[in-house]
């Protein structure tokens, strides 16, 4: 029954996602009649996230002691769980604590299993409300379903509010509308006019050459082989392929300063300068690295003292180094999975410090999160969006939100959108920072590429995608590239990426003028260059930038007969 109800509101359009939790806002005021508790108790408290009260969970004695709710699902279907959770203690000698979404699946056979439906690893005392949250693929052999919220102290209590329980719809004509959003989002109007009615304009022609395009085409490079003579099929591939570069390792602590003391940027540099030469802008990958296996190891026996001056040493050696040439930055990288600087100065805000001290060492630069399992895997994503709402409201920084995309069939492009349908919800520029397709299966790589891009490129949050290296030579998933062989020749997945975003979605045309009419054309946002042409000779050349608002041109002509020219063209 459920499933006709949805197929006739989401053809009708008025479909609204179903809460199918009971009492998922506690204000029917009968807590058991809905939520059970495995040893622990509930109350009703006026405290609340929306709404009149929430429930307050105390006396746990386990670390999956918390409210739980059995609820009906379809076998094959996937689904959504959102809540809001506000910590009401914290156990001394810890900075924050993790929040698990649990689940616990009674199959046909009668056995159960317990699996993880999503993460919050960083929750604080006295920040408030978080939102918590994950999704999950319903087996097909799936008798009973419950969700229950588990925190590994038993100690902590906690305040639980807005809970809900959602199907998540699968998508239907995909490519089409996702064609059709952008049409109307990475398009914008060209009108073009002729001045000068006197004169005959037989002959005459506008070229609209897109030199570079507003969505970001990325890649991540090595930065000794972009300026090795020996490797210059690697960069002919990068700069015919692509418009800004990523230095992937080059960059990153351990990279510039594997050993104390001796910090070496002359290779990452020379990569930056080599990009900027060749018209490409720069993304900055990364200032800081979370995880312990990817920290310098001299790093693990500093004071905390120590090391936070050797942290600010460190933005104003490599942000400082490079002001003004970078576009972005990845601050703090993959900080939901790793928390070395957290742990090691007993502060759990140090990634907004290192926003706030990056931005003071270079303010043009868009500072970014960057984190993996955001929209590839169930776990992260509402983590992510709660981390990002949660600085944005503090006042940090923040310029934008990275997401890596590491994928490996089978690939659910209704579960992705969805996740970045969430994340976008911060209201922060996305960029996919570490796109990858790990098959050696070529005609499935290709279509999932096509599939991903298509994707992104229509969601009006993402900015650009960052392409997690090209070539099979210099990669760590060499079935996962672009381009194959020694001469770096594009495969299937290389060709389709090819099209899309040199062909499909680029304005490259040539217009003949009339008197009689003027020009509309729908162009892609981007950076152009104009060329008015008489019988096929340029008699005049103008730059311009396409962007939302559109532009009007006006070709101002001049002269008599068959022999015009062009006095100026007026870019409004």
């Amino acid at each position: 029954m459920l499933s006709v109800l949805v197929f006739i509101l989401s053809i009708t359009g008025a479909w609204c996602a179903l809460n199918l939790l009971q009492d998922g806002d506690f204000e029917a005021g009968n807590l058991t009649r809905a939520w059970s508790c495995s040893s622990c108790d509930m109350t009703l408290t006026p405290d609340s996230h929306t709404g009149g009260q929430s429930v307050k969970v105390l006396n746990r004695k386990f670390k999956y002691s918390g409210p739980a709710q059995v609820v009906p699902v379809q076998p094959g279907h996937r689904y959504s769980f959102t809540a809001y959770i506000k910590l009401l203690n914290q156990l001394p000698g810890h900075l924050y604590h993790g929040v698990n979404i649990m689940i616990d699946i009674v199959h046909t056979n009668g056995k159960h299993h317990y699996d993880n439906m999503g993460k919050s690893p960083h929750i604080q005392l006295g920040t408030g409300w978080h939102l918590i949250g994950g999704d999950y693929l319903i087996p097909n052999d799936t008798k009973t379903f419950k969700v229950y919220i588990e925190i590994d102290q038993p100690q902590v209590n906690y305040l639980l509010d807005s809970a809900t329980f959602e199907e998540v719809l699968p998508l239907h004509n995909f490519r089409s509308a996702a064609d059709d959003r952008i049409e109307k989002l990475r398009k914008a109007n060209v009108t073009i006019k002729l001045a000068g009615a006197h004169i005959d304009p037989t002959g005459l022609t506008v070229d609209l050459e897109q030199t570079y395009s507003e969505f970001i085409i990325a890649s991540a490079i090595d930065a000794k082989m972009i300026v090795d003579p020996s490797y210059k099929k690697y960069q002919d591939f990068f700069y015919q392929n692509f418009e800004w570069g990523l230095p992937s390792n080059a960059l990153k602590w351990i990279g510039t300063e594997h050993v104390e003391g001796h910090p070496h940027y002359s290779v990452p540099f020379a990569a930056v300068d080599a990009l900027l030469k060749h018209g490409k802008k720069v993304k900055g990958h990364n200032i800081f690295w979370d995880v312990k296996k990817f920290v310098p190891t001299w790093q693990y026996n500093k004071s905390a003292t120590d090391l936070k001056s050797l942290m600010a040493k460190r933005i104003q050696e490599v942000v400082g180094g490079l002001k003004g040439k970078l576009q972005h930055w990845d601050v703090n990288n993959e900080n939901l999975h790793g928390d070395f600087y957290e742990q090691k100065l007993k502060d759990p805000n140090i990634t907004m410090w290192m926003f706030r001290e990056t931005h003071k060492a270079d303010p043009a630069a868009k500072l970014f999160l960057n984190d993996y399992n955001i929209v590839n895997s169930h776990y992260d994503t509402f983590a992510f969006l709660d981390q990002a709402t949660t600085f944005k409201k503090s006042g940090v920084p923040v310029g934008g939100i990275g997401i890596q995309s590491h994928m490996t069939p089978p690939v659910d492009i209704a579960a992705v959108k969805f996740r970045l349908d969430q994340v976008a919800k911060a209201g922060l520029p996305i960029v996919i920072t570490e796109l990858d397709v790990d098959t050696a299966d070529e005609q499935e790589k290709a279509r999932i590429y096509e599939d991903l891009y298509r994707l992104y490129y229509s969601h009006p949050a993402v900015e650009g995608v960052v392409q997690w290296h090209f070539w099979s030579g210099r990669t760590w998933k060499p079935e996962a590239v672009l381009a194959e062989g020694p001469n770096i020749t594009a495969n299937a997945a290389g060709r389709i990426v090819r099209q899309l975003v040199w062909g499909d979605w680029r304005t490259n045309q040539t217009l003949p003028i009339s008197h009689d009419r003027d020009l509309h054309v729908r162009a892609f946002k981007g950076e152009y260059k104009l060329r008015v042409k008489h019988h096929g000779k340029v008699i005049r050349e103008e730059d311009f930038t396409l962007g939302q608002a559109g532009v009007d041109l006006t070709v101002s002509l001049s002269g008599s007969g068959t022999s015009p020219q062009v006095s100026q063209v007026i870019i409004g």
